[in-house]
C-alpha cells in the first residue's frame, strides 16, 4: 500500500507540475509572443501549437485532481477521517484545486474553441481585395482527402446562417480568396 500511495503522490505532483507549468507558459511566454507577432505567424501558432498546449493543460488539471483525490481518500481513511491540521490544510488546497480545475474545464476550454469568424479576426482581418462571400474551410477527411465547407462572412456577421460559423479543428485551413 505504501508503494501505491507513493505512485499516486508522484502522479499528482507530475500532473500538477504539467498543469501549472503550462499555465506559466500561456501567461508569460505565449501571450507576450502573440502580442508581438505578425498575424500570419500568430494564426499558424493558434492553429497548430495552441490546441496541443491546451490539451496538455486540460489533462494536467484533470490528472492533478483525480490522483490527488484518490490519494486523499486512501490516506485520510487510514487516518480515521479526523479533522486535524493536516486534513484542514489538504482539504483547503484540494478545494482551491477543484475551483481551478472547474475554471480550466468550464470556462477556459469552452472559450478556446475557435470559430471561423474569430480566426479571421485573430489573423488580422481581410485585405482590401478579399472576397468575403467566397470563404471556405478545407477540412481533412479520414480517407486522406479534404472536405470543403462554405462560409459567407457577410451573412454570418448579419446573423444569417450561423451554422456556417463552425468550430475549427486541428488541420483545418481557412481559405479567403
Amino acid at each position: 500500500m505504501a508503494a501505491f500511495l507513493m505512485l499516486l503522490r508522484w502522479l499528482h505532483f507530475l500532473f500538477g507540475i504539467t498543469w501549472i507549468g503550462l499555465l506559466y507558459y500561456l501567461n508569460f511566454a505565449q501571450t507576450p509572443f502573440f502580442a508581438e507577432t505578425e498575424a500570419p505567424v500568430r494564426s499558424g501558432a493558434q492553429q497548430k501549437l495552441l490546441p496541443r498546449v491546451l490539451w496538455w493543460f486540460r489533462w494536467g488539471a484533470m490528472g492533478t485532481v483525480i490522483f490527488g483525490a484518490i490519494y486523499l481518500i486512501i490516506w485520510w481513511s487510514r487516518e480515521g477521517y479526523g479533522l486535524n491540521t493536516w486534513a484542514i490544510a489538504i482539504l483547503t488546497g484540494g478545494t482551491l484545486g477543484i475551483i481551478m480545475w472547474a475554471n480550466v474545464w468550464l470556462v477556459i476550454w469552452p472559450k478556446q474553441k475557435v470559430v471561423i469568424a474569430n480566426a479571421i479576426a485573430t489573423a488580422g482581418g481581410f485585405l482590401d481585395f478579399a472576397k468575403v462571400t467566397g470563404i471556405y474551410v478545407l477540412r481533412p477527411t479520414p480517407g486522406g482527402g479534404q472536405k470543403r465547407l462554405a462560409f459567407n462572412y457577410k451573412d454570418v456577421i448579419k446573423g444569417k446562417h450561423p451554422e456556417q460559423n463552425i468550430k475549427l479543428e486541428p488541420g483545418d485551413t481557412v481559405v479567403v480568396p
